[in-house]
């Protein structure tokens, strides 16, 4: 698909489906999170592919052999569902590009997403929007800020990352605009400036999820590896007079 983008357009980042990660059976791991990549085996449980697309029945479930190898039809029994749900998630994606682009704007695609309210696409997008924060906005912060506290809960530590950039970008570039705008607030004029009150309403939102990302950052502090130490460097970027 060929897009073209006027000047006073912020050009879509392409937008692409990451290889969806399944959850995992307990382990002996203190490490909360599913690492994105390693060298020991993750222990995966292949039923979790197919949740929310089709249901394997018990006859098909998928489990270790006793040589701990699976077997060609365990292997294909969930193929279906778990190429469903790739395809579904490809096809939400390809929806919510072709909104950025036929608007121009990203409010129109973040809305889509925001109906879907899927966290593998919540990633994706995110990641999008990584690549071109200039359109970043207050009504962009306050569309994607809630699903930054659904992110970190989740068990995955790619997940988490996508969710702390995404905070830190939102801290550096707009948390003096919210701290200014609310300390400002209650000292206006007589009459009322409707641009001003939204703009109040706007910071005030994104000033409570940006708390309630804080106090989650903080339970979450003590985790091992990687993943405890962004989210210590998270923390870290929060401002001291955003409490």
């Amino acid at each position: 698909m060929r897009v073209v983008i006027t000047p006073s357009q912020p050009a879509p980042p392409a937008i692409s489906s990451s290889t969806a990660q399944p959850a995992t059976a307990p382990s002996t791991n203190s490490n909360p999170f599913i690492a994105t990549c390693g060298t020991a085996p993750l222990h995966l449980d292949l039923n979790s592919f197919a949740r929310g697309i089709t249901a394997i029945t018990s006859g098909d479930a998928i489990s270790p052999t006793g040589t701990g190898v699976l077997a060609p039809e365990q292997l294909s029994a969930a193929h279906g569902a778990v190429s469903g749900m790739l395809s579904q998630r490809l096809r939400h994606l390809r929806h919510v590009r072709a909104r950025w682009t036929t608007s121009g704007r990203p409010m129109p695609a973040l809305e889509y997403a925001a109906h879907v309210a899927s966290p593998a696409v919540y990633v994706d997008v995110l990641k999008a929007l990584r690549m071109q924060p200039r359109v970043y906005s207050l009504d962009v912060c306050v569309k994607v800020l809630p699903w930054v506290a659904e992110l970190m809960f989740q068990p995955y530590e790619d997940y988490l990352m996508v969710a702390c950039t995404t905070v830190k970008l939102v801290l550096t570039n707009f948390a003096q605009l919210i701290l200014d705008t609310l300390s400002a607030f209650p000292a206006r004029g007589a009459g009322l400036d409707l641009t001003r009150e939204e703009r109040a309403d706007k910071c005030r939102r994104c000033k409570t999820e940006l708390l309630q990302i804080k106090q989650i950052c903080h339970e979450l502090a003590s985790a091992p590896g990687q993943a405890g130490a962004t989210i210590r460097d998270t923390l870290a970027a929060f401002p001291a007079g955003l409490v």
